[in-house]
């Protein structure tokens, strides 16, 4: 469904149920229903480590539909690879070698929709680690974003 503009009501406007379900009951479904993101900012050049950044609590039950990383400066010479944890386990502990979010060498982003791990319950901790870096130059200024729903 669609977000659909609310009318403007006057005060003597009758509503109906179907303008109600539309105005409110789906307008509002439709924003809860947008996926929602933990974002994560490593600052400077990168350097290969465990519980960069801050750690993040997951507050309900989520699943994960994308993750993201850009740099402002490009990594060289090898690629730039993330890992996020859940509790301390790779979200790709099963595939690590083709699913972790990755950034090429001279490019200054990469994704991933794919993951071993999908789903987080309340309360759970999320960390980020920096595996792998440019040879050249490691590359400096990471965001990492994990999409849910």
């Amino acid at each position: 469904m669609a977000y659909v503009t609310p009318r403007t009501w006057a005060a003597s406007d009758l509503v109906t149920a179907a303008q109600l379900n539309q105005d409110v009951r789906d307008n509002v479904g439709y924003v809860y229903g947008r996926a929602q993101c933990f974002v994560w900012t490593v600052s400077g050049a990168q350097s290969v480590g465990t519980d960069k950044g801050f750690r993040l609590r997951v507050y309900g039950d989520v699943r994960f539909v994308e993750a993201e990383i850009m740099v402002k400066t490009a990594p060289t010479g090898a690629s730039l690879i993330v890992d996020v944890n859940l509790d301390g386990t790779s979200l790709w502990a099963t595939n690590p070698e083709n699913r972790r979010p990755t950034i090429a060498a001279a490019e200054t982003a990469g994704e991933t929709v794919s993951f071993d791990t999908a789903t987080a319950t309340d309360d759970q901790v999320l960390t980020v680690d920096v595996d792998q870096v440019g040879s050249g130059t490691a590359g400096s200024d990471l965001t990492v974003v994990v999409w849910y729903v």
